[in-house]
């Protein structure tokens, strides 16, 4: 598992829910594990940011809206580390 999440950490990034970068729909097993990887928990929790930021294949992101985002991930990190304590 820990091989599935470093890899997880580039490869899922380009998922069509975050950067929408690739399509990985001619790769079916690919899909199935980024899937199986994606239901782990916290996985929502720890990808906030890339949702914020959305789907950045058309228009490269402005630096305020990565900033956005990753201040929105942030938050979202101290509301789970607030929650485990």
């Amino acid at each position: 598992m820990i091989a599935d999440i470093a890899a997880y950490v580039e490869i899922g990034q380009l998922r069509p829910e975050f950067t929408n970068l690739f399509d990985f729909s001619p790769y079916p097993n690919v899909r199935r594990w980024l899937d199986d990887v994606a239901t782990q928990d916290s996985h929502d929790d720890v990808h906030v940011s890339l949702c914020v930021m959305g789907d950045i294949s058309q228009e490269v992101p402005s630096m305020e809206s990565i900033v956005n985002a990753h201040k929105s991930g942030l938050s979202r990190l101290h509301e789970s580390i607030a929650k485990l304590g």
